[in-house]
């Protein structure tokens, strides 16, 4: 496994990961960290999964320079990651002093280490700020990340819902979601990550906006930050944002406001609360989330309606995935094949 400190021992650059579900409080907790000199944390991007070694695929290898090269302009840059205008000739700098071949792994992290030389070469600490990467996807990385901090950041599932409908996706142009199941259902995966240990933390987006002092040291501690310096010039990170993503994320540059935690009591019908309550019992307590909802979770009702929203985004998803699949067969097969070969050879 590629060493960190063997691409930049001078600097002993360390990586963490920072996994949510989107409208979690992501951004906010990106902006706090970023604000400290020794933390580089990336804007939202979307590294492929091979990259990673998560969702059944076996880690993609690159067995020369021109492989990167090829994948880096025939793959990466179709993604949001173009919107981190990393210098190819930088990237292949860093993976040229790497022994090839290079893992999949090790291209992320050589990723990381020119985002923090482009925009914060002093930090010691990079953050991936991981969009698709989530946080289900934590325990089968550990094997390809060892050392990497995980931080991973949970919201009231209900408060979610509520932020997920009323905002735009600003490159879907698309509610985030419009179910209360799906939004259930990624939260249900998210919160099911039970053996936390010395190499992941969990963080709670309301903790964070009614004590985001005391949260913030805390993470820090977790971080092995020893002595944080807040740095005088503290908006870089929203500077770094892709503009429609510092659109939709305006409140940010605000303190965090307390309130958020539970504008959604008076947003959401009693249906909507009473579903998700049902649906996600009992880990929504376990998770610190108490249920508001007057009806029974046994109620034949929410129990018809919680198997009918499961039915639709079974269909929902294979739709998705058939159109995903003949997309790439027609714009790109090679990357298609690539992915089915490592599906193929997990495991």
């Amino acid at each position: 496994m590629y060493q960190q400190e063997q691409m930049n021992s001078a600097k002993h650059i360390q990586i963490g990961i920072l996994t949510h579900l989107s409208r979690s409080g992501s951004t906010l907790l990106s902006r706090i960290l970023d604000e400290y000199a020794e933390i580089c944390v990336t804007t939202e991007s979307e590294l492929p999964l091979e990259l990673f070694g998560v969702k059944s695929y076996t880690p993609i290898v690159f067995n020369t320079i021109q492989d990167i090269e090829k994948y880096l302009d025939h793959t990466l840059q179709s993604t949001r990651i173009a919107s981190w205008k990393l210098s190819t000739s930088s990237i292949l700098d860093h993976c040229q002093q790497v022994p090839m071949p290079i893992s999949g792994p090790q291209l992320v992290e050589i990723l990381l280490t020119a985002y923090r030389d482009t925009y914060k070469p002093d930090a010691s600490l990079v953050i991936y700020k991981a969009c698709p990467f989530m946080p289900w996807h934590i325990p089968e990385s550990l094997e390809h990340f060892p050392g990497v901090k995980f931080l991973h950041l949970l919201r009231d599932p209900r408060a979610v819902f509520h932020s997920q409908r009323q905002s735009i996706d600003p490159f879907t142009r698309k509610p985030y979601s419009k179910s209360v199941i799906k939004t259930g259902l990624d939260w249900q995966k998210a919160a099911a990550l039970e053996e936390i240990d010395s190499t992941i933390m969990e963080l709670r987006y309301e903790d964070l906006v009614s004590s985001p002092d005391e949260v913030t040291n805390a993470t820090l501690n977790f971080l092995e930050i020893a002595q944080a310096r807040k740095v005088e010039n503290n908006d870089s990170f929203i500077r770094r944002m892709d503009n429609r993503d510092q659109e939709l994320h305006k409140e940010i540059v605000e303190a965090p406001d307390p309130n958020k935690n539970t504008v959604w009591q008076t947003n959401l019908t009693s249906q909507e609360i009473s579903l998700m309550d049902a649906f996600l019992m009992p880990t929504l307590v376990s998770k610190g989330y108490d249920p508001i909802s007057p009806e029974s979770d046994n109620s034949l009702r929410l129990k018809l309606m919680i198997q009918g929203g499961l039915v639709h985004q079974n269909l929902v998803k294979i739709l998705k995935r058939t159109s995903r699949v003949l997309q790439h067969l027609v714009k790109n097969p090679q990357h298609l094949f690539r992915k089915a070969r490592l599906k193929v050879l997990h495991g």
